[in-house]
């Protein structure tokens, strides 16, 4: 792994947390309020200011400056606030890459006009991600969300219209939906020229609404087996449709990968900014080789209470000081869903040795793994069953410091 020295640029990804909604969506597990008033909004993006430039002292004494290869601003609904994205933007900047992927998440509702996302655009933004869910009113409602097909249809063309990467995310597997209505929304997607697709399996956290719903029987998800068929609906369809899998749950047009994804998949460094956010420092010589994780806490008047202390003090981040086997493990889990897969290189920087297990062996004879010498990959099928593989395939990893 690259070692840097004092003053040397650390090229990493930024995540800027918005956690204001206008409206919540009952599946929704992210830090987020719709209750909140101006002066709140006002104090968090000043707060965000503020950790950014600790955390740049930070860097400092760790003998490196930030060089953003790409930024991402996520929610909430980090698009209620453009003008605050907008100046956010442009404090940051200078601390861009000139090609840096700078991108946001969109609803619907708040880009139906032609000048919101034609000032993204001309305020340095290059992509954008639409938060369409479904297409089908039915879906639409199940899902609690706030905005129509037709808003979808007023966003999605007025940012391609603006934007040279837009894509849109999409959900399935939702309570009663038909394997029919899903490819009806795969369909309805694939009719606008979208350079990326997400399309996420439907969830039911703990602590979500729809989650106590399911615990207490009043809703009812589709069970696994039914689940597969689903993804493997919308990778047969996309596949056929000369669309590129990236990863379990995210497609694109050749030229087209979201590059701020692949440093999570890819276990890169990035940093978390704002409630709830994570980050991952490593690849900087004074950090433990296995790299530290952190997380702010969830509540934004935590944050914003403490938004004056540096990263060392401040009681509203949790570190985590991982071991060796930690990293490992979460390179699987992330590394085996994706195209690339693991990289044996990487592995070896950090002290481990492959030794295949009987189980991987029989697994190779059928097809559902691969390795050569520089990647170990999962056929596509069962990348949806990642974390299942990332168990059986750590134990084929070996740490030689042992």
């Amino acid at each position: 792994m690259q070692q840097l020295t004092y003053g040397k640029s650390f090229e990493a990804a930024l995540y800027i947390h918005i956690p204001f909604c206008r409206h919540m969506c009952l599946y929704c597990d992210f830090a987020k309020t719709a209750r909140w008033q101006s002066t709140e909004v006002n104090s968090y993006f000043t707060g965000l200011r503020q950790q950014y430039g600790l955390w740049k002292n930070y860097f400092q004494q760790l003998g490196v400056k930030p060089l953003w290869k790409t930024v991402n601003f996520g929610g909430g609904t980090p698009s209620l606030f453009i003008d605050h994205l907008c100046q956010f933007l442009a404090f940051v900047g200078p601390d861009c890459q000139a090609d840096a992927e700078i991108s946001l998440e969109a609803n619907p509702l708040d880009i139906t006009e032609p000048h919101t996302t034609q000032a993204l655009r001309q305020s340095g933004f290059n992509r954008i991600s639409i938060g369409v869910q479904s297409f089908d009113p039915q879906g639409l409602k199940t899902l609690t969300r706030d905005h129509s097909p037709t808003t979808s249809h007023q966003a999605i063309t007025h940012a391609l219209q603006s934007f040279p990467h837009v894509g849109i995310d999409l959900i399935y597997c939702w309570p009663q939906q038909s394997l029919l209505q899903w490819e009806q929304d795969l369909q309805t997607a694939l009719s606008y020229p979208l350079q990326h697709l997400s399309c996420y399996n439907m969830t039911y956290a703990e602590g979500t609404p729809f989650g106590r719903m399911v615990r207490r029987g009043a809703l009812t998800p589709h069970v696994p087996d039914r689940e597969a068929e689903y993804y493997n609906l919308a990778r047969k369809y996309l596949q056929g449709n000369n669309w590129q899998q990236e990863e379990v749950s995210n497609w694109s047009q050749e030229g087209y990968a979201c590059k701020h994804n692949l440093c999570y998949w890819q276990m890169e460094p990035y940093l978390g900014l704002g409630t709830g956010a994570h980050g991952f420092l490593t690849n900087i010589a004074s950090l433990p080789q296995e790299g530290i994780r952190y997380a702010y806490h969830s509540r934004i008047h935590k944050f914003c209470t403490h938004q004056h202390l540096p990263p060392q003090t401040n009681p509203s981040l949790i570190w985590d000081r991982r071991e060796r086997s930690h990293w490992m493990l979460e390179y699987l889990g992330s590394g085996l869903r994706t195209a690339q897969g693991i990289c044996f290189e990487k592995v070896t920087a950090m002290g481990f040795t492959f030794k295949p297990t009987p189980f991987l062996e029989q697994a190779r004879t059928r097809g559902d793994i691969h390795w050569n010498s520089k990647y170990l990959q999962l056929k596509p099928q069962e990348w949806f069953r990642e974390t299942s593989w990332a168990v059986e395939c750590s134990r084929a990893f070996q740490d030689s410091s042992e």
